[in-house]
């Protein structure tokens, strides 16, 4: 799921211009020597803006970088957790984003059959504080109705 069909779907339901927060390297491999290309932070703001939203990109690792900018960070509506996919990273991304959780905010997490994410996913599951969903190769989270903001 690219960020253009989720800002397309957030204007359409909400009507107005979306804010669009994202944390990457900006890179393949992070920071890896690069095989392919992959537009930098400045080509992704510039799409995206001509999508007709603010965009506010942070660049560099999520385990990281989260944890300094998770105060400036508003509560969300929708969170796309797709980064690394080793059990410590998407645990420590869960452990941040969950925190920018309302009441409705949906939270989808990529590659759902990848060890790291599944066993992530699951303890989320087991713990009963949420809603847990399969839908193909993806995990959607939210809040349980009635329990208010996370």
């Amino acid at each position: 799921m690219g960020a253009r069909v989720m800002i397309e779907a957030a204007k359409e339901r909400l009507g107005n211009s979306p804010e669009y927060y994202g944390v990457d390297f900006f890179e393949w491999g992070g920071g890896k020597p690069k095989i392919l290309s992959k537009p930098g932070k400045e080509e992704i703001k510039r799409r995206l803006e001509k999508l007709g939203c603010k965009c506010y990109l942070y660049q560099g690792d999520s385990t990281k970088v989260l944890p300094k900018v998770l105060h400036l960070l508003p509560k969300m509506d929708f969170i796309h957790i797709d980064g690394e996919h080793d059990y410590k990273t998407v645990k420590s991304d869960w452990g941040h984003v969950s925190r920018l959780m309302k009441s409705d905010t949906v939270v989808v997490f990529d590659d759902y059959p990848m060890e790291g994410v599944k066993r992530v996913v699951e303890e989320i599951k087991r713990g009963g504080d949420f809603v847990v969903m399969i839908k193909g190769g993806h995990a959607v989270v939210t809040s349980k109705k009635g329990s208010g903001a996370v």
